[in-house]
């Protein structure tokens, strides 16, 4: 688990939590100071005059931008993979970080916080790095038989492997303590049988991971496995022509952030 996780994890948890209790490790950090600054001096942020500190980022930005970027910071950490992975999942972090977007987007008429849906979405596919990491070479050709096969990975886990990476993901997430609610999100992503179609933030999770892939996002030649997505903006409660907004909304931020971050 990174070091910092259990910090971040009880602010997200405390609805009066403050900008003072990430303070003491946005401070220790260097990079992650240095990123802040960036961020809050790019056009998404920038007000009349630029900041030069970290304390001056954080104010204009905000707990919960703040609290996002630095999850981002902490778990990218966790999707460097072996080189063996190669091209099967090289995009993964890419494809990770526009499906935490979307989420957040997409979820922005639930009473869920917006650091919440983010993390959910940015942690939906944690499982295929356990995955990776326990066991590369046997991981990698499920990967490849998914793709030559035209099948959904999760599908092709449960064959080879008997559970997936939704269900593996929720597993260590419940370990590490994270709040219930990302916990169930990425559990249930790819269990609507098994109560997903009667959470919301997992359906969010399930259509964002969708659209990421038409988009070509991350991980080429993977194939969702969204049923109905009509449906899941019912349950959204998104309008037929707020999504293409929220889409390309989404595609500006996620770039704006990988410059940011490097």
């Amino acid at each position: 688990m990174p070091e910092t996780l259990p910090m971040l994890t009880r602010v997200m948890r405390d609805p009066m939590a403050s900008l003072e209790e990430i303070a003491n490790v946005v401070g220790r950090d260097m990079d992650l100071t240095a990123t802040l600054i960036r961020r809050c001096n790019s056009a998404m942020y920038r007000g009349a005059e630029p900041v030069e500190t970290a304390d001056e980022a954080m104010l204009r930005l905000g707990l919960d931008a703040v609290l996002e970027m630095v999850m981002t910071l902490v778990m990218k950490s966790m999707y460097r993979l072996p080189p063996e992975a190669g091209a099967e999942l090289a995009g993964l972090w890419d494809h990770s970080l526009l499906v935490g977007i979307l989420t957040r987007q997409l979820t922005q008429h639930m009473d869920v916080s917006r650091p919440i849906s983010f993390t959910a979405g940015l942690l939906h596919d944690i499982g295929k790095v356990f995955f990776i990491k326990a066991s590369t070479e046997e991981y990698v050709d499920v990967l490849r038989k998914a793709r030559q096969r035209h099948r959904a990975v999760a599908d092709l886990e449960e064959e080879l492997l008997g559970t997936n990476h939704a269900t593996i993901g929720g597993e260590m997430l419940s370990r590490w303590k994270l709040p219930a609610n990302i916990v169930t999100g990425v559990w249930l992503h790819h269990h609507t049988e098994l109560g997903g179609e009667q959470n919301p933030l997992a359906r969010a999770i399930e259509l964002a991971d969708t659209i990421s892939y038409v988009l070509g996002c991350g991980l080429s030649d993977q194939y969702a496995r969204c049923q109905n997505s009509q449906a899941i903006q019912e349950i959204l409660h998104l309008t037929p022509t707020e999504l293409p907004r929220l889409i390309m909304n989404s595609l500006d931020e996620a770039e704006e952030v990988r410059r940011a971050i490097g």
